[in-house]
């Protein structure tokens, strides 16, 4: 991996700004292959008010362009919480049952709290889908790679 450590998956050089419904889609971090664990840390800060629910997706390019995948969906409602997670490249490998087709892992699909094993492309990034309407709410997304 060409640049292991602290990285931020960041919006337009910024954390998650949540001013209304809809998705706000992150940044690509690049440069990624031969990666093999990631903790990722989701933060969602929520200072005014907001209804429904927040999903953040961690998404991986397995293909090239436009082949964005889900590997991980968290959900928040409005409560500010902290969500911490682990994508590994070797998860599922011991018990190959696991590792079953991915048929739900497509774009913002994958069910909420869920982390698919084993799947870590060359890039990454975080999709936020604010379900109702939010004020004043920020989502904070980091991962330590290795």
């Amino acid at each position: 991996m060409r640049k292991p450590g602290l990285r931020a998956l960041l919006m337009d050089g910024g954390d998650f700004q949540i001013t209304s419904a809809g998705n706000y889609v992150g940044d690509w971090i690049t440069n990624l292959e031969g990666m093999e664990t990631a903790l990722i840390t989701v933060e969602a800060a929520f200072a005014g008010t907001g209804n429904a629910g927040i999903k953040v997706f961690i998404q991986t390019d397995t293909q090239g362009e436009n082949s964005a995948v889900d590997v991980a969906c968290v959900k928040f409602t409005d409560t500010s919480e902290t969500k911490i997670f682990k994508l590994s490249r070797y998860d599922g490998i011991d018990n190959p049952g696991d590792n079953a087709p991915i048929t739900s892992g497509k774009y913002l699909q994958l069910a909420e709290d869920t982390v698919l094993p084993g799947i870590i492309g060359r890039r990454m990034r975080a999709v936020v889908q604010a379900i109702g309407a939010y004020t004043a709410t920020t989502i904070s997304v980091r991962a330590i790679l290795a």
